[in-house]
C-alpha cells in the first residue's frame, strides 16, 4: 500500500521540530530544564540565537545528517558551544516524538558523547577544515579522545553506523560544520568590508593632501 506524501513537507517538518523544541525546553517563551553536557552555561542571548538556528537546520535540510557545504570552514568553539547544547537537547526530544526514544543506555552514551565532543572542540579551536570532510574528522577525533579516556567505543551506538543514534550524531556534527562554514564566510566578509573602508579612508586622506596646497595658496593670496 502506498501513502501520499504530505502536500507541504516543510510545513509538516516545521510543526514537528517546533513541538520538539518545546518538549526539550528550548522554546524562547518556555524556561526549560536543559542538559548542558558539561559545556559552560551559555548566555540567554546566545541560546536564543542557537535554538532557532538548530530548528531551521532540521526543517530545511533534506539530509541533515550529511555535509551541506563544500569549502573551508573555521571551527570556533565559543561560537559552537550554544549550538552543541541546543542540538544536543533537541535531537533526543525529536527522537521521542518519532517513537524512537533513546533507551537509558543510549541516553547515557549521548550525554558522554556530546560532553566529550565539546572537549574536542576546545582542543581544535581555530582549526580550518574542508566542510565536506569536517564531520568525519570530528567523529574520528572524538573516538580517539574516548579511547584515550579508556572508554569502549565499540559498545556505543553513536559509532555503530546501523544505529539511528549514530545518524543523530551525524546530524549534530553536520550542523556544527554548517555553522563553522558560515562563520568563515562571515569573517571573510567582515575582513573585506574592513579592507574597503581602510582603502576608502586612505583615498580620502590622499585626496585631502593633494588639494590642501591649493587651498593654502588661495588663503595667502587673499
Amino acid at each position: 500500500m502506498s501513502f501520499a506524501e504530505p502536500t507541504n513537507p516543510v510545513a509538516a517538518r516545521s510543526q514537528l521540530i517546533y513541538r520538539a523544541l518545546r518538549e526539550a525546553g528550548l522554546a524562547v517563551d518556555q524556561p526549560g530544564e536543559l542538559e548542558f553536557f558539561g559545556v559552560p552555561a551559555a548566555s540567554p542571548s546566545s541560546m536564543a540565537r542557537a535554538s532557532p538556528s538548530t530548528a531551521q537546520y532540521l526543517i530545511f535540510c533534506t539530509a541533515p545528517d550529511q555535509a551541506q557545504q563544500a569549502g573551508p570552514a573555521t571551527l570556533k568553539a565559543e561560537v559552537l558551544a550554544a549550538r552543541v547544547i541546543s542540538m544536543g537537547n533537541l535531537l533526543p526530544a525529536l527522537a521521542a516524538l518519532q517513537d524512537r526514544g533513546y533507551s537509558q543506555r543510549q541516553q547515557d552514551d549521548w550525554r558522554a558523547t556530546v560532553s566529550h565532543l565539546h572537549t574536542v572542540l576546545l582542543r581544535l579551536d581555530g582549526q580550518r577544515y574542508d566542510a565536506m570532510t569536517m564531520p568525519a574528522e570530528l567523529r574520528e577525533a572524538l573516538r580517539l579522545c574516548l579511547i584515550n579516556r579508556r572508554i569502549d567505543t565499540d559498545r556505543m551506538d553513536v559509532f555503530n553506523s546501523a544505529s539511528q543514534l549514530s545518524a543523530d550524531f551525524n546530524t549534530l556534527l553536520s550542523y556544527l560544520t554548517q555553522v563553522s562554514f558560515q562563520y568563515r564566510v562571515d569573517e571573510e566578509r567582515k575582513r573585506e568590508q574592513a579592507r574597503r573602508r581602510a582603502a576608502a579612508q586612505a583615498g580620502a586622506a590622499a585626496q585631502r593632501r593633494r588639494t590642501r596646497p591649493e587651498s593654502l595658496k588661495r588663503c595667502v593670496v587673499m
